[in-house]
């Protein structure tokens, strides 16, 4: 007769294949997608590859010409040029197929789910050569379209408390503080495209004077330059809209404004 313990054995013994049974082993195109969502990098095959040239608007119809003895698929590479605010949407059509697309770095930044039709994009955020990574566990044929498009910036629309510089690519804005603890938003008055003053409590008092020069062409990059007539806590931004990427700096209270020559202020702003 069997002992208790026996039976409980046996019965995990069953309970745990009938477990493992029932769990659905990845497939070699799960674990590669995995493996780029991850952090993995441009897989093995891309040095033995010729990397095709991939156009905005182009279609293709081909069989996949290598294997990744990694990743264990089959793929291929299709490198297109983007600038900056570019979106890319790839679309592929296959037995069962995914694509990921890798920046000029090398990093994945975006990839698509598993299946015969696949869709993923990605609006670049810096200018140059992406690659498009297409793959499958299976050799066989499959198509491939690469669709651009040019988002368009939101830009700086001027008000009474905003600058717009350089064709309205520049946005700058200023806070001040008194130590009494009253502020307020500094009133803009733009001079040029790309100069202009803030006055804080009476327009006849200029406060701050700032502006932005396109340097591109001497260090790379747009200046900042600013000066103050005042000596209260003043908070103060530009942005770059098209890139995002922003400048800030504030002026401590009871301290006077010492002028500001920031002349790599935005070193990315000229690709």
């Amino acid at each position: 007769m069997r002992t208790l313990s026996a039976l409980l054995l046996a019965f995990l013994g069953f309970f745990e294949c009938h477990s493992l049974a029932a769990q659905t082993p990845r497939t070699p195109l799960d674990e590669a997608r995995n493996l780029i969502l991850r952090g993995t990098r441009q897989p093995d095959l891309k040095a033995a590859c010729t990397h095709r040239t991939g156009t905005c608007g182009g279609s293709y119809s081909t069989t996949f010409a290598c294997f990744s003895s990694t990743l264990h698929v089959f793929g291929d590479f299709y490198d297109t040029t983007l600038s900056v605010g570019q979106n890319l949407t790839v679309t592929a059509s296959s037995t069962d197929i995914v694509v990921a697309i890798f920046d000029p770095s090398g990093n994945a930044v975006s990839t698509s789910n598993e299946g015969a039709t696949v869709s993923t994009s990605y609006t670049a955020i810096v200018s140059g050569v992406y690659t498009v990574f297409v793959f499958s566990a299976i050799e066989t044929g499959y198509t491939l379209t690469l669709a651009c498009a040019t988002s368009t910036p939101p830009g700086c629309t001027p008000d009474p408390e905003t600058l717009c510089m350089n064709s309205g690519r520049f946005s700058v804005s200023a806070d001040w503080t008194k130590t009494d603890g009253a502020g307020g938003h500094g009133t803009a008055v733009a001079l040029t495209d790309d100069t202009g003053y803030f006055w804080f409590f009476d327009s006849t008092n200029i406060e701050m004077v700032v502006k932005v020069l396109n340097g591109c062409a001497i260090n790379s990059a747009y200046w900042v330059f600013a000066a103050g007539l005042t000596n209260v806590q003043v908070n103060w931004e530009v942005l770059d809209t098209k890139t995002g990427a922003g400048f800030s700096q504030v002026n401590p209270q009871g301290t006077s404004f010492a002028p500001i020559q920031a002349t790599m202020a935005f070193p990315s702003s000229c690709q």
